[in-house]
């Protein structure tokens, strides 16, 4: 059995950061045109834009920088922030893969439980890792 899931991060409970969305980032990147990178995403131009938009607006930060056409035409570029944000997802989904290959191997189809809980934990930090209660304070 494989355990799948989406990954997502959100800002102010908007979905702040998708697959997708990184997708179209990473053909941003490669193509230097939000039209470009629709097409081989694929989505349409419209929900590329709108998509940018709400990175962009929920970002502190920009992510897109777009420059209107000219003589040679307008062009599209991530900034350095735009860039690591794909360098820290992709961090993320591997760590999320590898937590989910953990999670099928210890589950057992045929009963429908886990065969252990004690291997399904993350540890995200150092806080509340030690159990006890407080019986005197000097």
């Amino acid at each position: 059995m494989e355990i799948l899931s989406n990954l997502t991060l959100e800002i102010f409970n908007q979905p702040f950061l998708l697959e997708k969305r990184i997708e179209l980032l990473i053909a941003v990147k490669r193509t230097g045109s939000i039209s470009k990178a629709a097409k081989e995403v694929p989505m349409s131009y419209k929900a590329a834009w709108e998509a940018i938009e709400a990175m962009n607006n929920l970002s502190t930060t920009p992510i897109v920088q777009r420059e209107t056409g000219g003589v040679g035409g307008g062009g599209t570029t991530l900034t350095p922030y735009g860039e690591n944000l794909i360098e820290t997802f992709e961090i993320l989904r591997k760590k999320k893969k590898k937590f989910l290959k953990n999670l099928s191997q210890i589950t057992d189809i045929n009963t429908g439980t886990l065969k252990t809980i004690r291997k399904l934990s993350m540890q995200i930090s150092a806080r509340n890792q030690i159990s006890g209660i407080v019986e005197l304070i000097e």
